[in-house]
């Protein structure tokens, strides 16, 4: 009430004297209360709107991520391919088009730069003639580059074997794709605490928001890629050794002992002996009273 009430209204409690504890049955306070619920109302819808908002550009990046794991965790061995090799692509065009510059003659163009930088990502590119570039134009050395790392993918899976390669690219996909994506979720956290604060430089902050986020989200696309690429070109596979199986050594049984009489001060009971045929009743009764002497 003294939130979202008029200064009228808060001024005229004030000189009433009114309580916090007393209830307030006047008419106008009445429908002063109403219009203050309603701001409070719209005000919380606001809040919420604002928030689906946020959350819906959040929502639309997440779909994209997903898509991604789905493929490579139920895609076929021959998607799995296509998507790496198109990282690798994309990485390899991506660096060569940051140093050979369209607009600037090939004389000067930062070749051992190209070199140090490629050979990050693809020590296979070791023996590629990067001076013969100088001689081709921008959009054509990129081009050869590209050719000459997917020669160096083709060859580095015929080394480990397609069903290896195939594992190897399921798994560094989903490492890197998974590390990137709980980064970037973290990011978005940051943001959304300080974006607010650029309403007082009269800008929108959703507005501001959806800009940011679709910036971080397009560096985190490119991080993965160069990633992936990287760790494909340099993932060393070593097979586990198989160990010798050891035979267990031969322990003999030992001979089995005949039970005391008595274990732990407990008698064992004794079988009766069964009865002979052909003895008399007074030939049995003598031989049960020697069984119980001898008992004793």
């Amino acid at each position: 009430m003294r939130l979202f009430a008029s200064d009228r209204v808060i001024a005229m409690l004030d000189r009433m004297g009114f309580d916090d504890s007393e209830p307030i049955e006047h008419p106008m306070v009445t429908r002063s209360i109403e219009r203050a619920q309603k701001r409070v109302e719209d005000r919380n819808f606001a809040i919420r709107k604002q928030l689906l908002q946020f959350d819906d550009v959040l929502s639309r990046q997440r779909e994209v991520i997903y898509a991604q794991r789905r493929l490579i965790l139920l895609g076929k061995d021959e998607e799995v391919k296509e998507a790496a090799i198109g990282m690798v692509e994309e990485t390899v065009a991506s660096l060569a088009e940051n140093f050979l510059n369209p607009e600037v003659h090939p004389e000067d163009w930062d070749l051992e730069g190209l070199k140090a930088t490629l050979l990050d990502t693809a020590p296979q590119l070791q023996d590629f003639p990067f001076a013969e570039l100088r001689a081709l134009k921008a959009e054509e050395a990129v081009e050869r580059l590209v050719e000459a790392a997917l020669k160096a993918y083709q060859a580095r899976e015929a080394e480990l074997s397609p069903p290896l390669m195939r594992a190897v690219e399921r798994f560094v996909i989903l490492n890197v794709v998974d590390n990137a994506w709980k980064e970037h979720l973290h990011n978005l956290d940051v943001l959304r605490q300080g974006i607010f604060l650029r309403g007082y430089g009269q800008k929108d902050p959703f507005q501001e928001y959806k800009i940011e986020a679709t910036r971080l989200f397009n560096e985190m696309v490119a991080f993965i890629k160069s990633e992936v690429a990287k760790f494909l070109f340099r993932l060393k596979v070593e097979a586990e050794p198989v160990r010798p199986v050891r035979e267990a050594p031969y322990v003999p049984v030992p001979e089995a002992k005949p039970e005391p009489s008595e274990v732990f001060g407990v008698e064992r009971k004794r079988a009766t002996p069964p009865p002979q045929p052909g003895l008399s009743r007074a030939e049995r009764r003598r031989l049960m009273r020697q069984e119980k002497k001898r008992k004793k």
